[in-house]
Order: structure tokens, then sequence, then C-alpha cells
């Protein structure tokens, strides 16, 4: 009995040296179901860019159409929230931790019309090794293309495996971490903290896309997303006594310790929950406030608001269409997803979903045509000159 008990004592020593969230499912948690989802019938085939991922109830993978929300096809797969989405073949990736201490991560990808394209695992050195999958994102363009996964909740870790089979590349392990953002010329990964004032991290990654170098800097904690056409790379959000708080900085990326500029948004929203940016060169920023239950957009060529509109629901999670630049939304309870034009009108409400969205997903891609313009006004046919 004092062996057993100097076990447990041991372990739970073991288990508060790490940033586990109020989700683990403890010491000794029951294995996962999530190595064998459902083999969904082929769906409808996503076709359009613009088609937005959601997760739902962390248990399903919906795809809904750009036009009116409507479901595509649905995929029933346990996942940590990971969500993204590919801007070439439109695939969709989630994937799902061992939620065992040391154990590997599983990783999916479905194609466009829903069907499992592939099913792996990832690995990263450290005691927690892949315990969570918690976000993705998707690397194209670069001459390592691949699906980056992060873990943040048992310590940190990157790993990148290959887009068509799935298959890992490379890992390294960092601190706790967020939703990576990759600039599509090099594949350099960003990413930045999100442990929170008991740890202090603190850290801005710049990981090279082969994984062969990372390079931190001191950062607040908080949000990042990366415009894929000019490359400019901005951060904020966490009003925690780590993070950024309520400003919004565009980053040096020549000298990562240091911002270009900053604005104080505290006039405009109370919290800020999410960052997006519409990806073509110059294309405004989205900053989403569940506190205020507010959008606010940036310009961020002349650091001024261009406006802000109030949303239906508390945007916890947002996404940008990358044709049209409409903002995609959820608050990860109510079983919808919202969509607004970037003017603030509500374009369309998807259909009840069947449980609470959390994550949302687009293409982060350049969009296609650049600066979406207004449709020219028809010009009056000239008179004849006699």
């Amino acid at each position: 009995m004092a062996v057993a008990g100097l076990l447990v004592s041991v372990l739970v020593t073991l288990t508060s040296a790490f940033n586990l969230p109020n989700r683990s499912p403890g010491l000794f948690p029951r294995s996962s179901n999530a190595r064998t989802p459902t083999a969904p019938f082929p769906g409808i085939l996503s076709t359009s860019l613009g088609d937005v991922a959601v997760d739902v109830d962390n248990n399903t993978i919906k795809k809904l159409s750009a036009a009116d929300g409507t479901v595509l096809w649905s995929a029933s797969v346990v996942n940590d929230n990971a969500l993204a989405v590919d801007p070439v073949d439109l695939g969709v990736y989630t994937g799902y931790g061992s939620h065992n201490y040391g154990g590997s991560g599983t990783v999916y990808k479905y194609a466009a019309d829903g069907t499992l394209a592939w099913t792996n695992s990832i690995s990263v050195s450290g005691f927690c090794n892949f315990y969570y999958v918690s976000y993705a994102a998707v690397d194209t363009t670069s001459a390592n293309a691949g699906v980056v996964w992060t873990q943040s909740g048992c310590y940190g870790g990157v790993a990148k495996t290959n887009r068509d089979t799935g298959v890992q590349q490379w890992s390294v392990l960092t601190n706790d971490i967020g939703r990576s953002s990759i600039d599509p010329v090099d594949g350099a990964i960003y990413d930045v903290t999100n442990a929170g004032a008991n740890y202090n991290y603190d850290t801005l990654y710049i990981v090279s896309a082969d994984g062969t170098t990372v390079n931190p800097f001191t950062s607040c904690e908080g949000y990042t997303d990366l415009n894929p056409a000019d490359g400019m790379l901005y951060r904020g959000g966490n009003t925690g006594s780590s993070g950024c708080g309520l400003i919004l900085s565009q980053i040096d990326k020549s000298d990562p310790g240091s911002t270009n500029w900053d604005m104080d948004l505290s006039a405009y929203i109370t919290s800020f929950d999410a960052l997006a940016v519409q990806p073509w060169s110059g294309g405004y920023i989205y900053v989403a406030s569940a506190g205020s239950s507010e959008i606010v957009v940036v310009d961020p060529a002349t650091q001024t608001v261009v406006r802000t509109f109030m949303t239906t629901a508390p945007p916890g999670n947002i996404a940008v269409n990358p044709i049209n630049g409409n903002v995609y939304i959820t608050d990860g309870s109510s079983h919808f997803v919202y969509a607004y034009s970037a003017t603030g009108a509500l374009v369309w409400t998807s259909p009840d979903l069947g449980g609470a969205a959390g994550s949302v997903a687009s293409p982060r891609a350049v969009a296609p045509t650049g600066r979406p313009r207004p449709t020219p006004r028809p010009r009056p046919t000239p008179r004849p000159r006699p």
C-alpha cells in the first residue's frame, strides 16, 4: 500500500508540472475510439474555395456551402478542434491526441466529397507526446509543403505531415502554442505561446518549413494570422496578464521582436478572441470580440477602423471566405454558423447542425482574383452619329 501511495503521489506531482486544461481526462484516461472514424458515403462535392468546414461537438466535421450554408457532407470523427481546409484540393484535416501521456496523436484527411482520404499518426519528443492535436494549418506553396499540426494543453509541439498520405516529415518540441500562420513564400511557420499567466512562456516561435531551425522571440501571448498575399503578420488578443490584450499589431518579420505598428482597440471592444485576414494585398483584418458580440474591421494600410458590426452570436471562432471576404463565425455553443459580409450584412445562417458549432475553417489562400471589386454599372449604348 505504501508503494502504491508513493506511485500515485509521483503521478500527481508530474501532472502538476504540465498545463492540462479542464478537458483533460485525468491521470488514467480511457482509450478513445478516434482511430476508427465512421467512413461516410460520398457527399456533395465541395467545389468552391469559399466553402467552410466546421467541427460539431468535437465528434463530427461538416462542410458547408459558401453560397447558402447548406451542408455538403458530414463525417463522424472524434477530434480536439484541429481543423483546416486544403486550398488546392479542398480536403479537410482534423486530428485527435492520444489523451494519454507519451502517446502519439492521430490525424485525418477527408476529401472534398467527405470520404476519408487517409489517417496517420504524429509524434513529438517529450513526456506528453501529442496528448492533444489542437490545431492544423496547411502549406501548399513552399518547397516543403505539408500539413502543420500544433498542440496546446500538455506542453506543445509542431509536427508536419505529407498532404497526400499523412506521413510525418518532422516534429519539434515547444511550449503550448496556438494555430500556426504560414508564409507561402518560404513556408516559415509562425506561432505564439498560449499557456497563460501561470507559465509566462511569452514566446513567438519561427520554425523553418523543413523543421531544421526553431527561433524563439519574446512576445505577448495572443493570436496570429498572416496575409498570404503580402506576407504581413498580425498579432493580438488575450486579455490575461501575459496576453497582447486589445492591441492589434503588425509584426516586423525582419525583426520579430518588434512591431511595425500597434492599434489599441479598447474603444471598440471588451475582449479580443479571434483574428483573421482577407487574403489579398492590403486586405482588411477582422478582429472578433465574444465579449462585445462584435466584429471590428481594420484597414492595415491606414491603421484605422473601417467599421464595426454586431453579430447574432458571440464570435469566438472566425474564418474568412478567400473569394469575397465574407466572414464565418461560431460561438462554440449554438448549433449554427453565421456568414457576414465585410460590411456587416448577415448573408446566411446555416441549418441546425445538431450540436455545438466550434472550430470553423476555410482555405487560407491568396484570393484568385485579388481584392473583390464592385460589379461595374452598365454603360448606355452610344447613339449613332449622323
